[in-house]
């Protein structure tokens, strides 16, 4: 305490008591209060019967002046009471006395203030409201300001008698302010991560250090004091951060809290409010699961919690790798390929471990894949392409063959020169199944001659024959007196029997569309004659 309080805590009874000693006990009947100028000062003197036992009713005066402020104004309250023994203030304090005068500090909004005095007959009531007429400024203070039995927004009491250690006539008295004020870097954080809220504080002496300036503590709720000032120091401009992480919604305020012995009062910012998230996490897959080397696979991630804002990062086997939620990869290798993503939102990230894998093999040859690789309306078995030497007939089947080409016409399966045949070796035009030529049957041609077609009785003659587009080995000859032969190539000579008679030969072959094609010769006997 300082010591002008001192001086004036001691000195006070001997002003307000030296007057009146000269007066006769009981001599004043009731409890009357004078007002003592001792110094330059006025004192509130009580002489009399204080001590409550009078039979009246208690009565009371209460005022405020002015009953009007503007913006950040002040205004006196004067209460009086008789007959009464204490008085309790709603929005100031009135320290129990029965009388008495307090200034009260009104920022923007209006306030009513209300006493109630009580004595042993009984008690009364009495209120004032206060209007503020808010003022035009570059900027609103926002910071509500509250003390004990305040609420926000209405202003805090600074008060004491008129003219104990200022004159009555002097200007309102503006109190020592602290205004706090509160942000954050961020509005929301995953659960457990971390935000900084950056505070501050500016103070303002009072008007008057009769009272001295109190010491100051700024504290930030749900994290603890960050900063003091000591009695007697101001120091107007105050700021830090502090990290936070919350794991819950949480609202954070600064607040400036100024007390000493004799007052006090409490100034909170705007309140903060940081929401926690839920965490980050999903999870990812492949699709298709199972490829041939050369194909692709779709890696697709599926995001959960933090803000709703995710990036990817991709990695995995054969340097699988993007920054997409979903990346496509094409596998040239055989094997088991596994693929993991990194999910950031809010400041927080999760590796999740892909909950399938893609195995890839060799490709499948085309004659055991079940696909129509030619488009020729044949699949594998069925494809004339698929067997040893390209043709169906008595070739075998392949199914490792991995070329199921489109066919030659002579192993195509198609009767492509319309003569009723399909491919070798049923269509005579085609000398192999991989011949490509399945054309229109050229016309046969044949001849049979006689060296001799007049001959003596049971002479002999020579048969020249030849064949060209007909069947290998088709050919036959044959004559009317039995001679026969099976022909093989394509031209020779046959030296028929002994004739005895006229003799018909037929040369016979089958045409490339195996239609059977003749031609003939007749042998003649020159007739004998026998004497009888």
């Amino acid at each position: 305490m300082s010591f002008k309080k001192i001086f004036f805590a001691l000195a006070l009874p001997l002003f307000i008591l030296v007057p009146f000693f000269v007066a006769p006990q009981n001599a004043f009947a009731t409890c009357i209060t004078k007002y003592v100028v001792v110094g330059g000062f006025t004192f509130p003197v009580s002489v009399g019967d204080c001590s409550g036992t009078s039979t009246s009713k208690p009565t009371v005066t209460f005022s405020a002046t002015p009953e009007t402020v503007s913006t950040n104004g002040a205004s006196s309250i004067f209460w009086k009471a008789t007959n009464a023994t204490s008085c309790t203030g709603t929005g100031f304090s009135t320290g129990g006395k029965t009388n008495g005068s307090v200034i009260v500090y009104l920022q923007n909004a209006s306030k009513t203030f209300s006493i109630s005095c009580s004595g042993s007959s009984g008690s009364v009531t009495d209120s004032v409201t206060v209007t503020v007429i808010p003022t035009q400024s570059s900027g609103t203070n926002t910071n509500p300001v509250t003390s004990a039995g305040a609420t926000p927004g209405g202003g805090f009491y600074f008060g004491v008698p008129c003219g104990f250690f200022e004159p009555c006539n002097s200007p309102p008295f503006t109190p020592q302010t602290c205004k706090p004020a509160l942000s954050s870097n961020k509005s929301s954080v995953v659960a457990g991560q971390s935000a900084t809220l950056t505070w501050s504080a500016t103070m303002t002496k009072p008007s008057s250090t009769y009272f001295g300036i109190m010491p100051t503590t700024i504290s930030v709720s749900n994290v603890g004091e960050v900063a003091s000032t000591p009695a007697g120091t101001i120091t107007p401009d105050l700021s830090g951060t502090v990290s936070v992480s919350p794991t819950e919604p949480t609202t954070y305020i600064t607040v400036c809290k100024m007390e000493d012995a004799f007052f006090g009062s409490t100034t909170n910012s705007s309140p903060v409010t940081i929401t926690t998230l839920a965490p980050v996490g999903g999870s990812c897959s492949a699709s298709p699961g199972s490829i041939t080397s050369g194909q692709s696979s779709t890696w697709t991630a599926t995001p959960s919690g933090g803000d709703g804002a995710y990036t990817y990062v991709w990695s995995g086997t054969d340097s699988l790798a993007g920054t997409s939620q979903s990346v496509i990869k094409t596998y040239t290798s055989v094997g088991t390929k596994s693929g993991s993503v990194a999910i950031t939102s809010a400041g927080s990230s999760k590796t999740i471990s892909c909950s399938n894998t893609v195995t890839v093999i060799n490709p499948q040859p085309q004659c055991s894949d079940g696909i129509d690789n030619d488009g020729d309306g044949k699949i594998d078995s069925a494809d004339f392409g698929c067997y040893s030497t390209g043709g169906g007939g008595g070739d075998v089947y392949d199914p490792n063959k991995n070329n199921e080409f489109p066919n030659p016409q002579c192993s195509d399966g198609i009767d492509n020169n319309g003569n009723g045949f399909v491919d070798y070796p049923n269509d005579l035009t085609c000398s192999s199944s991989s011949d490509n030529n399945e054309e229109v049957a050229p016309v046969a041609g044949i001849t049979l001659s006689a060296t001799q077609t007049l001959v003596q009785k049971n002479q002999s003659t020579t048969l020249t024959w030849s064949a060209s587009n007909v069947k290998t080995d088709s050919c036959s000859l044959a004559g009317t007196n039995g001679d026969s032969w099976n022909l093989s190539g394509t031209a020779g000579s046959q030296v028929t029997g002994a004739l005895v008679g006229e003799t018909i030969y037929t040369l016979s072959c089958t045409d490339l569309n195996k239609k059977l094609v003749s031609t003939q010769v007749t042998v003649k006997v020159v007739p004998s004659f026998e004497e009888i």
